[in-house]
This record gives C-alpha cells, structure tokens and sequence, in this order.
C-alpha cells in the first residue's frame, strides 16, 4: 500500500494566475462556509470549492487521507478554492500530475513516497 509523507514550506501568494502547465490557474482561501465539491471536468479543467490540503493531496496523489503522515496543523481545516484550465484538453491522470505541480509551486509542497513493508499482515491497510 503506498503511503505519502509530505511537508509544506512557507506558503506563496495564494491568488493569481499561474503558467506553465496551465493555461490558467487560481488557488486562494475559501470564503467561510463554502460546500466542499468539484474534481475534473472533461475539457481539461480543474474545480475544487472549499477543499482542504489533505483531500487535494489525497486527489492528486490517488492516497486515501490515512496514508498521508506530516504537515501542519491546519492541513485538515483550511478549505481552499482551485480554479485552473490546462491549455489543451487533457486525461485526468495528466490533470492530476498538473495538480501535484500546481500544489508543490504554490504551498511548497515535497512529497516522499512509500510502499508499506506489511502487505501479508491483516493489521495493515
């Protein structure tokens, strides 16, 4: 089973647009009480409302939240809004390589993958 173990550096202006592999994309704290919802959309873009830190790793990554260890406090209570179009249409798997780019650009994000030594025990998930 593959676990993530993440830290952040500090964190980057989290408004405007960024190039590169987007033809556009918006990332900034969501306004109180905003409903969590989005994912990919088939023409190559990105939507996430009231989404905290620790599900769009999960998103981008395909982890469930349990297998993530590290980070700060507030990775699962801070609900961020993304907003961002590929230049061109895309597959989700390319959507989500975009996704970890995006994440490790403007929060600082670095990611050590894992694979768990306890495939054969009953204990491990």
């Amino acid at each position: 089973m593959k676990r993530v173990i993440l830290s952040l550096g500090p964190l980057f202006l989290l408004c405007g647009v960024a190039f590169g592999q987007f033809e556009a994309a918006d990332v900034h704290i969501s306004p109180p009480n905003t409903t969590e919802s989005g994912g990919f959309l088939p023409n190559g873009s990105m939507e996430f409302r009231g989404t905290t830190l620790l599900k769009l790793i999960g998103v981008a990554y395909s982890v469930r939240a349990d297998r993530i260890a590290g980070g700060p406090s507030w990775l699962d209570t801070d609900r961020f809004d993304i907003v961002a179009k590929a230049a061109s249409p895309a597959s989700e798997i390319a959507m989500r390589n975009m996704l970890k780019t995006l994440l490790a650009e403007r929060f600082g994000l670095s990611i050590h993958e894992e694979e768990s030594q306890c495939r054969s025990s009953p204990w491990c998930w």
